[in-house]
C-alpha cells in the first residue's frame, strides 16, 4: 500500500470519526457504518496506525503501571530477584 493510499485511507475514517476514545482512554476504530468493507491490508494499516495514536497513552500507562509495581515490591523481595539474576 503507497503513502498516498494510506493518506487516503486516514482522512476518510477521520471524516468519518472513525477513531474514538474510550472510557479507558485508548483510541479505537469505531466505524459508523456497518456496510463497510476493508481488506485486510486496509485493517492492518488501521491497526498500526491505532498502535501510532495511542503510543503517548500508551507509555504513559506502562509507566504508571510499572511504577505501581515496583512501589508493592518490599527491599528484600527487590534483592532476592536481583540475586537470582546474577547467578543465572
Amino acid at each position: 500500500m503507497n503513502e498516498e493510499t494510506k493518506k487516503r485511507i486516514i482522512e476518510k475514517l477521520e471524516e468519518c470519526d472513525c477513531f474514538a476514545p474510550l472510557d479507558c482512554g485508548y483510541i479505537h476504530f469505531w466505524p459508523a457504518s456497518g456496510g463497510v468493507a476493508m481488506s485486510a491490508a486496509v485493517l492492518r494499516f488501521i491497526a498500526d496506525e491505532l498502535d501510532r495514536r495511542n503510543a503517548d497513552w500508551d507509555k504513559q500507562f506502562r509507566v504508571q503501571s510499572e511504577e505501581e509495581v515496583f512501589a508493592e515490591i518490599t527491599e528484600d523481595q527487590m534483592s532476592s530477584v536481583l540475586k537470582s539474576l546474577r547467578t543465572k
